[in-house]
């Protein structure tokens, strides 16, 4: 009854909270890896459909932004943690 009523079925997850005599259970949703992943191929599908793929010279132009964009962040971490000192 109160697996109905909570929509409890084998296989779910739960987190377990004990405190002197309560017991808390709290169900978790774990997402569906394999959903996501059709989900993601597909849109990326559409969009080489749409855009095209791109090529290797679009390839590096991204990876050398990406490159800079950490590179940044870690100047910028480093500053602000010099700041703090």
């Amino acid at each position: 009854m109160i697996r109905k009523r909570h929509g409890i079925v084998p296989r779910n997850r739960f987190l377990v909270y004990g405190e002197v005599d309560t017991v808390i259970l709290k169900k978790i949703e774990l997402p569906n890896v394999l959903d996501e992943w059709k989900k993601l191929k597909s849109l990326v599908d559409w969009r080489i459909v749409r855009f095209g793929e791109i090529n290797e010279n679009e390839n590096e132009m991204v990876q050398k932004f990406r490159h800079s964009k950490k590179k940044n962040k870690a100047i910028r971490l480093k500053s602000s943690l010099i700041q703090t000192c």
